[in-house]
């Protein structure tokens, strides 16, 4: 949210389609979550407003921090017992906010402590995919992508690797 891309596109985007989604069940999320302030989460201009809403009354937290650190995945990490892939993007505007890169932002040299974690950093591929598309007469979306090619690739090596015991 603090870069023009983040503000334009993660933080407006991501709050539409999420208040959109309210729109549509916003009632009956509010039966199961009374306290939940329905007004305030559709009135949110950033994503941060309507995350703090939503953390407030889903998980109980004060402050979004007090949920990041909860639900942070750090102390999970030495723990890893399973082939695990992770795959970032340099240009993700949620873990590179004000021109950080994500190694200053991400626990990259703890995953790589991990023998079974395999981070893997892109150039570019943003947030929420690593979208593949073509606009000739219409927008189509590819149906093998990056994220299809590299799963498989660590599929394949995690096969291979097992197949060595």
């Amino acid at each position: 949210e603090d870069d023009p891309l983040g503000a334009a596109v993660y933080s407006r985007g991501m709050t539409y389609i999420h208040q959109e989604y309210l729109r549509e069940h916003g009632a009956r999320l509010q039966e199961q979550h009374p306290e939940l302030d329905l007004e305030a989460a559709l009135n949110a201009t950033k994503h941060s407003e309507l995350d703090l809403v939503m953390v407030r009354t889903m998980y109980g937290f004060d402050t979004l921090e007090e949920y990041h650190a909860a639900v942070c995945c750090r102390p999970y990490i030495p723990k890893v017992k399973v082939p695990l892939l992770c795959l970032q993007s340099r240009d993700d505007p949620l873990f590179t906010p004000g021109g950080h890169q994500c190694y200053e932002t991400l626990p990259v040299d703890e995953l790589h402590d991990n023998k079974n974690i395999v981070y893997f950093e892109s150039e570019f591929g943003s947030h929420l995919n690593f979208v593949e598309a073509e606009a000739r007469n219409k927008f189509t979306r590819e149906s093998y992508t990056f994220c299809d090619r590299t799963a498989e690739a660590f599929f394949d090596f995690c096969h291979s690797r097992r197949d060595k015991r």
